[in-house]
């Protein structure tokens, strides 16, 4: 999958759900389970139910463990073939997002980046947050 094609998947999973995962006091989740519904972040929607367990819940998608081991959640994205480096941009995005529509803007300004020539491991979250952050602010969004 191209850098494109991830943005692209994951941008349609939100959008289709409607919502971020993030449960009532914010916090983010790869899986969260409100009465029939689940949502998933931006990672969780890379992790195949199949291998998903709560005990994912709290552990990053990239970063070493104190042991310089890496944890589950990273294990599962190698195997399903995503870079948890890559996917770990996609998360920051996510959590850090204060919805929807902010999370559909970081996406499409990371979409025109790529397109332009800069890779995905290359492209700053924080940066791409602060940038759709001012944005919102110039045109009161």
């Amino acid at each position: 999958m191209t850098d494109l094609e991830l943005i692209d998947f994951v941008s349609s999973k939100i959008i289709e759900q409607g919502r971020l995962a993030k449960d009532k006091n914010g916090k983010c989740r790869y899986r969260l389970h409100e009465g029939d519904k689940v949502y998933k972040c931006a990672a969780g929607h890379l992790i195949p139910d199949s291998k998903y367990t709560v005990e994912l819940e709290g552990l990053g998608c990239y970063g070493l463990k104190s042991d310089s081991s890496i944890n589950i959640v990273q294990e599962i994205l190698i195997e399903e073939g995503y870079n948890p480096y890559i996917v770990s941009k996609l998360q920051i995005l996510h959590d850090n997002s204060k919805n929807i529509e902010e999370f559909v803007l970081c996406m499409e300004n990371v979409k025109r980046k790529i397109q332009e020539g800069t890779t995905l491991s290359k492209i700053h979250a924080y940066g791409i947050l602060d940038e759709v952050s001012e944005t919102q602010k110039l045109f009161h969004i």
